[in-house]
């Protein structure tokens, strides 16, 4: 069985523009034993809360105003401060259209929850990143968690990162242009991750349309 995790210390920031999904979030965070949450609904509430103390777990969504969540991780993943670039990010987003997984993944985001979601896929997602972080990738256009995976898609699109270690890199998912599920989401991501306790409570929320002692994940040039 899967070790269980405590987040009862954990540092979050929940990020997003409408108050009722901010607050459903927040409701499952709290529900799952989180304690210290922090919330934004914009770019420069965010960027605020990000200079203030960088969280431990942050959740952002995909629309924020004026931008968007991808351009604010790939901000953070750039910032150059050892204590916020490392930061676990997990995007929310309504849509889970390839593109926009791939988009999100490109920009450096750890992990991708769709909405509607169980109060298991946002603590199986947590479960991954504090369980089984990723070693972060050091490239001319790319900072982030390793996009190259063991086995799960096979992918040659633009996205595919060239080299010695081509057979372990993503493959593509069959589904082109079209909603992804989140365990196809899952795979893409992070198919070798370890899979997180059932928490089968039912819970579901709907779409409106770690600890500060923990090793920094390894940083590798590639």
């Amino acid at each position: 069985m899967a070790d269980r995790i405590s987040i009862t210390n954990v540092n979050f920031l929940v990020i997003d523009r409408n108050q009722h999904m901010r607050e459903l979030l927040v409701t499952v965070l709290r529900t799952l034993g989180a304690k210290d949450i922090r919330t934004a609904s914009t770019y420069n509430d965010a960027k605020e809360a990000l200079s203030v103390k960088p969280p431990e777990i942050m959740f952002t969504s995909w629309k924020l105003d004026p931008t968007n969540g991808v351009d604010l991780t790939r901000e953070i993943r750039w910032s150059g401060k050892e204590a916020l670039q490392f930061t676990p990010i997990i995007m929310v987003s309504g849509h889970g259209e390839e593109a926009k997984v791939l988009k999100a993944r490109e920009a450096g985001i750890n992990e991708f929850v769709v909405k509607p979601y169980a109060a298991s896929t946002i603590l199986s997602r947590m479960h991954a990143v504090i369980m089984k972080p990723r070693q972060f990738v050091k490239t001319e256009q790319f900072f982030g968690p390793d996009r190259r995976r063991t086995t799960a898609f096979e992918y040659s699109g633009d996205e595919r990162r060239s080299g010695a270690d081509d057979d372990n890199v993503v493959k593509k998912p069959k589904k082109k242009n079209s909603e992804m599920s989140q365990q196809e989401i899952n795979d893409l991501m992070n198919p070798d991750d370890i899979a997180a306790p059932p928490e089968d409570d039912g819970a579901h929320f709907e779409s409106d349309a770690a600890g500060s002692d923990k090793e920094k994940p390894a940083v590798q040039d590639a």
